[in-house]
């Protein structure tokens, strides 16, 4: 992972993940804790801190296959993440430590979801060929 900063074409960090595992997703961190999420090609999630530029914590199994996608919600310490292969959504709790700890999740959708919406304090997610949307 190389975060490069744009507008002075200089590389601010270099994090770097298990060999042979390609990275599919990352998010950031939007309240206090400078924190990097990344996914990965083995269902992976590992959180990392920026500023001491060490990985925190690995999550191996967080999905089975691929992540597809993982999102911060703003300026909490909420993860919502989808799996490419396994078609669920997760929402997980990062702890202090760095910890990821599973608060809730939907499984069971006929291909990956690929529409995910916000409504007040309830999140609707809709997902593959039969259109249907489920409560979060």
């Amino acid at each position: 992972i190389v975060l490069h900063n744009l507008k002075f074409d200089k590389t601010v960090l270099t994090l770097t993940q298990d060999a042979d595992d390609a990275v599919t997703a990352v998010t950031f961190r939007t309240d206090s804790e400078p924190w990097l999420v990344s996914g990965s090609a083995s269902g992976a999630l590992h959180v990392w801190h920026l500023e001491k530029r060490t990985r925190l914590f690995s999550l191996p199994c967080a999905h089975q296959g691929g992540v597809a996608s993982a999102y911060f919600l703003r300026g909490q310490a909420d993860l919502l993440t989808s799996g490419a292969a396994d078609n669920s959504i997760c929402m997980w709790r990062a702890e202090l430590d760095g910890a990821l700890r599973p608060l809730r999740s939907r499984s069971g959708h006929a291909a990956p979801p690929n529409i995910v919406r916000f409504h007040a304090d309830e999140l609707h997610v809709g997902g593959g060929p039969s259109g249907g949307a489920h409560l979060l």
